[in-house]
């Protein structure tokens, strides 16, 4: 319940709130358990302790000590606790509350009550697993924001908790959006939707500030750093924001019966913009964790600070380093500060390394790892807009003007930014027809523009409750409920609407903007630390995977699918049935989505459009050295074709075989080595597929005596492979190219002053090394470079290198190189070099001649 203002007659133009009250104890108050005895298990145990009417009977945990200080601090105090008190599963309790409700029913005397709610306080992606084990047993849930942490998980719950056509819960039902409970904010929306102190609302600008180092240690550290394990920033941190512009701006008003007002458009932008490995200090070098860091005193993000620093000394920091090591809590009062120092510290100190097992890693304590070396991949900036257009409904004897109340148009931006010093203190801008207001988390500014004053509003926000005492609120009203079912006859959609006032329909959509939001953001960037097969149009991850390197440092990219045969059988499959719709599609209308695909990579497709284009299907097998830009390329026509129209497959040398074999596959472009191609042709042959095949090649240039060396000689750097060139112009000419060969930066290709990058994998490289000692061995003269590799650095280097006329039956003349070794011959007569040029056995696909006149 909103409660009402009273006037503060000492102060002009202020405005108090009272506190609330807390609600009457029945005889049988409600009894609660808390699942998950983490810091928010343990912040809704305080608020039913210090703000309900409810008591707190039992606890599910699996980490005992977590377990036994919420039971002693919470429900059996100094004694030991009986059954039925503590669990340490949901599983566990599902079957004690079966047995003990079978008791009952059999007429048992001496059975021990049962539980009438539950609060869900563990991580988001159990939440699903714990409602819908819960289901059976109808008893009321308050879950923890998010509901899940993708919509389908959502979606289950709803259906598991709304059985009728109607979507009437039949018990209640309650989310953690805590921010709807804070005196302030029931304040704020009390006096802009039903006081319309501002008038008609036209925008909202609304900011959270996740706190510097609350973001390092949740989010780049924590639980809630990946999306694989948790959710996307958005959602696990700013969904009960989304919720808030929800409530203000689309929710019908208190006592109106209207639809919700829904969003237009939804938008959003923002990225891991800071704490990426390639933002690590120099300093810092190879270490990996805080405590063995030689830049660690000189960190803003350092671990040992945090968590222990004199600087930082707050609340916030003492809840911090009960996650880092729960047992502090014992430290505490036995053994004093030093000894939960040295506990934490001890904590901080575990980390893992690239030989750990992949098992382990999970097992191990992040908190002390180095922001830059971290698995993270939620975004530290993030910005959210939604706009609405007018869209009046007219309840009846309403005017057009007061139809259009409340759902005019209007828009709302949320950002959510991790580098601040507040934290989690929001505020927020409204501009109204009328006014404006400005809001903080613990006052309410308000400008009239009719009279040019300003009011200021004070809600009643006790001294440590959490979120504004929404975490109270929100608590207070949900026990508040189930008392008012328990013992007072009220029904259950009375209760939910009078007391929790939001049901599941208005969670669903809240947080339907939200994944809204993220569908938006993600959808004008690939995410490239994640790799999936395209099969069927659905994203597609396997058991096994594989690592290639970044051919300039090394290091490992991010792991990518490797498919079984019945994955090619399944992707086989969704081509043949996605052909046959996709060729009846008007031809205009796949040239009009070819085009608009095209559109971003332009320098591919005419490659890429073929296919499709013409009415086919088709699979993308990637090299297994090179896959993950033709991995990223199919995922994103998710957006532009019916599923199965283009597919991939990563895979390793098993794959190809697999798929050029196959009955089902009709047509076969390959492009690779020949000896790989004479593979393909033999493959194919068994049910006379198609095959078109680019293969190896030694393409020559012949440079006549006519041309001008000083134009003509820095463009012959392309990839031709052998250069003839007229001996009256040879000196010359070579020595142009291997002064533009000597000046040519090798590095990384990623720097924009590199010219030449590394040779792409490890099998290349080796056969490029294999060259140049040929080279070496032979006595043929270099003009630049040099016959070892490149020490640019540590990855796949190799020195651009010129061989002045060496013979034309050495390696470096008949094979083909791969790699920025490259031979330049002399000749004399034509006849000579067009024989000499066209005498190589591998194909030549690219010959040129250089020569000023025509003849």
């Amino acid at each position: 319940m909103a409660p009402h203002a009273e006037q503060d007659e000492s102060t002009h133009g202020i405005t108090r709130l009272p506190p609330p009250e807390r609600p009457a104890f029945s005889a049988s108050p409600p009894r609660l358990l808390i699942i998950g005895a983490g810091n928010r298990g343990k912040a809704y145990a305080e608020a039913v302790k210090n703000s309900s009417n409810g008591v707190i009977v039992g606890v599910v945990e699996p980490i005992a000590l977590k377990r036994r200080h919420l039971g002693r601090k919470y429900i059996w105090g100094a004694r030991e606790p009986i059954p039925g008190e503590e669990f340490s599963d949901w599983p566990e309790f599902v079957q004690w509350e079966l047995s003990r409700r079978q008791a009952v029913a059999s007429g048992t005397t001496d059975v021990p009550e049962g539980v009438d709610a539950v609060f869900i306080c563990v991580q988001d992606g159990m939440h699903k697993d714990v409602v819908l084990g819960l289901a059976p047993l109808k008893l009321h849930i308050m879950c923890e924001k998010p509901l899940a942490p993708n919509l389908e998980d959502c979606m289950a719950i709803y259906k598991s908790l709304s059985p009728d056509p109607s979507g009437s819960s039949e018990k209640l039902f309650a989310i953690g959006h805590v921010l709807r409970y804070s005196p302030h904010n029931m304040m704020m929306r009390k006096l802009l939707l039903e006081d319309k102190v501002i008038g008609d609302i036209m925008a909202v600008n609304h900011t959270e500030p996740v706190g510097w180092y609350h973001f390092t240690h949740s989010y780049v550290r924590g639980n809630w750093r990946n999306e694989k394990a948790a959710a996307p920033s958005l959602l696990a941190k700013s969904c009960h924001d989304i919720d808030i512009l929800y409530w203000i701006l689309a929710a019908p008003p208190p006592g109106s019966n209207k639809p919700t007002h829904v969003p237009k458009d939804i938008s959003s932008s923002g990225s891991l913009q800071y704490f990426r490995k390639e933002r690590k200090p120099v300093e810092a070098g190879n270490a990996t964790n805080c405590l063995s860091c030689a830049y660690e005193p000189s960190c803003q993000f350092s671990a040992k600070r945090i968590y222990t620093g004199a600087d930082l000394k707050s609340q916030q920091q003492e809840h911090f380093c009960t996650v880092v090591a729960p047992e502090i809590e014992d430290c505490i009062p036995n053994g004093g500060p030093e000894a939960a120092k040295k506990t934490v510290l001890s904590k901080l100190a575990e980390d893992y390394s690239e030989d750990t097992p992949a098992d382990e890693v999970s097992k191990r304590n992040t908190f002390g790892r180095c922001v830059y070396e971290c698995d993270n991949d939620v975004c530290d900036n993030q910005v959210v807009t939604l706009s609405w257009d007018a869209d009046p409904i007219a309840a009846p004897g309403e005017t057009p003007l007061q139809a259009l109340s409340g759902r005019g148009s209007k828009t709302a931006t949320l950002q959510m930014v991790a580098f601040t010093e507040k934290i989690c203190t929001r505020f927020t801008y409204i501009y109204g027809v009328h006014g404006e207001m400005y809001a903080d988390s613990s006052s309410i500014t308000v400008t009239d523009f009719r009279t040019c004053k300003k009011t200021v509003h004070y809600p009643h926000i006790p001294e440590g409750g959490g979120h504004g005492d929404g975490d109270e609120g929100l608590t207070r009203q949900f026990v508040l409920a189930v008392d008012r079912v328990k013992n007072h006859g009220e029904k259950v959609p009375t209760a939910q609407r009078e007391y929790i006032k939001c049901n599941l329909r208005d969670v669903i959509m809240s947080h339907s903007m939200v994944f809204a939001a993220e569908e938006a953001r993600k959808g004008k960037k690939l995410n490239f630390t994640e790799f999936f097969n395209v099969i069927d149009g659905k994203l597609k991850t396997t058991k096994e995977t594989s690592q290639g390197v970044n051919p300039s440092t090394l290091e490992k990219n991010p792991p990518v699918p490797v498919p079984t045969r019945e994955d090619v059988d399944r992707a086989v499959q969704a081509a043949k049935k996605a052909s046959e719709a996709w060729a009846e599609v008007p031809y205009k209308e796949r040239q009009a989505l070819v085009a608009k695909f095209a559109d971003g990579i332009d320098s591919i497709k005419e490659d890429l459009a073929v296919f499709p284009h013409y009415g086919n299907a088709f699979i993308l097998k990637p090299s297994p050295f090179t896959p993950c830009c033709d991995l990223k390329l199919a995922e994103l026509t998710l957006k532009y074709f019916p599923a199965g129209v283009v597919q991939t497959l990563s895979g390793n040398d098993d794959l190809g075989p697999w798929l050029t074999a196959h009955p089902g596959v009709d047509k076969i472009s390959f492009t690779g080595s020949t000896a790989t191609g004479k593979k393909v042709l033999k493959s194919a042959a068994g049910n006379l597929k198609r095959v078109t095949l680019e293969l190896g090649g030694n393409d020559p240039a012949i440079v006549c005596s006519d041309v001008n060396v000083k134009e003509v000689a820095p463009k012959l750097c392309i990839a031709i492979k052998r250069l003839f060139v007229h001996e009256s112009i040879y000196d010359d000419v070579l020595e142009t190219l291997a002064s533009t060969v000597k000046s040519l930066p090798v590095g990384d290709g990623l720097e924009s002053t590199t010219v030449m990058g590394p040779v792409q994998n490890h099998l290349q490289f080796d056969g490029v090394k294999s060259l140049l000692a040929d080279i070496q061995s032979h006595g043929l003269k270099l003009a630049a470079g040099s016959t070892s590799p490149s020490d640019a650095a540590k990855g796949y280097f190799i020195t651009p290198t010129v061989i002045d006329n060496p013979p034309d039956a050495s390696r470096i003349v008949v094979e083909e190189p791969f790699g920025p070794v490259f031979p330049i011959l002399k000749w004399k007569d034509e006849d000579e070099v067009l024989r000499r040029a066209n005498g190589n056995p591998m194909p030549r696909f690219g010959p040129q001649a250089w020569r000023r006149q025509r003849g």
